[in-house]
């Protein structure tokens, strides 16, 4: 799994496009990679003080704000969906591959 590629709101859509061709870089290289994950789906609150001060705090990091409105970045992964939908979970494996 590669997980957790969140980046703050003015670099997160071209950290995502890194993080998805590092990805497929390697699988080309043979790495059964079977998931890739942005954490978080909505922004977080508090998280810049990793939940030890309550300040209420929004950290802009989400594919969506807090309203629910679609980022930058959950318009850039909304796109890798798209244009990757049918590649096989494990390269070359038969059993996970989509049919």
């Amino acid at each position: 799994m590669h997980t957790e590629t969140n980046q703050k709101s003015q670099d997160a859509v071209v950290w995502l496009w890194r993080q998805w061709q590092n990805l497929l870089y390697m699988r080309e290289r043979g790495i059964p990679v079977l998931g890739f994950t942005w954490y978080s789906l909505i922004d977080q609150v508090d998280w810049d003080t990793e939940l030890r001060e309550a300040n209420n705090r929004v950290n802009p990091f989400g594919l969506y704000d807090m309203n629910r409105k679609i980022r930058p970045v959950g318009e850039a992964y909304k796109q890798i969906i798209e244009e990757y939908d049918e590649i096989s979970v494990v390269p070359r494996s038969g059993i996970l591959s989509v049919t």
